[in-house]
């Protein structure tokens, strides 16, 4: 059943003769309008049946481009990306996925004046500058009983990252301080787990959304937060404590879970330098083994830098575990030794 009330009614009343066959519709005594539907076939939607032998085929957007262009940057981006990809049909492509979620409550946001209006818009754009940079997700910005929310995921396309909790909590740090300088009265969950990524509706309309208890988790923890304060689940911190420094909130007990939830609360990102050295070894006698080419390469760069005094941009890359920060310690290192600001 679907209950209308009698001023909405008035706009959605006048259906297809064809599809108001199958509706049993009762006027309530309270105001509303009791709306109960049997068995509707496909045909009166219009729906095309779906080809499982071209499930496989990838198919050209069959969208105008010009139209397109216009309506692109209104577009969910995962969404996007499959649509860009030749999917028509997003239901049909779902799939599981550990995802990083972040919730942003805007407390002291109402709405019931100019002013807040333009805190919300000062929020959302200093979020916004962070996602861009951590290639995270915005996924809605919306005013509910729990106040102003924004809600950001780390780790879905077309974006995905070793670690999405630390991008995630790196993410959550960084937009606290950057709340900080526009308002008061804010609280940030982060929650961290498997996912359902997909789409959710029919072929006619359709949404891109995240399911999944790690999403609930990090709303329950952004009602939980001190005010202008991080709170994240067990998951998150077990995947990113190595980076971060945290305070053990202890146990919790949250709406949904029938046993309390062990609760952190991030301070701050470690010092790479000083935390993930190895004891023993000071800034002068870091010795790298066969990292000679990379050593000169630096070494020459910053004497070029010495002598003609332009700017440089030097990039340290590659994969996980080929001891890229022993590296980058011995650029500060020489740099510092050359007194330079790095």
């Amino acid at each position: 059943q679907v209950a209308i009330s009698s001023q909405a009614w008035k706009f959605v009343k006048n259906f297809n003769d064809e599809f108001k066959k199958y509706l049993t519709i009762n006027y309530n005594g309270d105001g509303c309008v009791i709306i109960e539907s049997g068995k509707i076939p496909d045909n009166v939607f219009n729906i095309e049946k779906k080809n499982s032998r071209n499930n496989s085929v990838k198919k050209e957007p069959n969208f105008d481009k010009d139209l397109y262009n216009k309506w692109r940057y209104y577009v969910n981006v995962s969404a996007l990306h499959k649509m860009e990809s030749g999917v028509s049909n997003l239901v049909e492509f779902n799939e599981l996925r550990k995802v990083t979620t972040v919730f942003v409550r805007l407390t002291q946001i109402k709405f019931n004046n100019k002013e807040d209006l333009q805190i919300a818009q000062e929020a959302l754009s200093a979020v916004q500058r962070i996602l861009a940079v951590q290639e995270g997700t915005l996924r809605q910005f919306l005013y509910d009983d729990k106040g102003a929310v924004i809600l950001l995921y780390f780790g879905i396309p077309p974006y995905s990252h070793n670690n999405d909790a630390l991008n995630g909590i790196e993410s959550a740090l960084q937009i606290c301080s950057n709340l900080k300088r526009i308002l008061d009265d804010f609280t940030i969950g982060v929650g961290t787990g498997m996912t359902w990524v997909g789409g959710i509706g029919n072929k006619i309309r359709s949404d891109y959304s995240v399911v999944g208890d790690s999403v609930n988790m990090a709303a329950r923890l952004m009602m939980k937060a001190k005010k202008g304060t991080i709170y994240c689940d067990e998951t998150t911190y077990s995947l990113s404590r190595d980076s971060v420094q945290f305070e053990d909130i202890g146990l919790m007990e949250v709406k949904g879970k029938a046993n309390s939830i062990k609760v952190y609360q991030p301070i701050k990102l470690k010092s790479r330098i000083t935390d993930e050295r190895v004891p023993g070894n000071t800034e002068d006698d870091i010795e790298l083994i066969g990292r000679e080419k990379e050593i000169s390469i630096i070494k020459r760069e910053l004497i070029e830098y010495d002598r003609n005094g332009n700017n440089k941009t030097i990039i340290v890359e590659g994969d996980e575990g080929l001891g890229l920060i022993p590296l980058e310690d011995k650029l500060i290192n020489e740099s510092k030794k050359l007194k330079f600001n790095i």
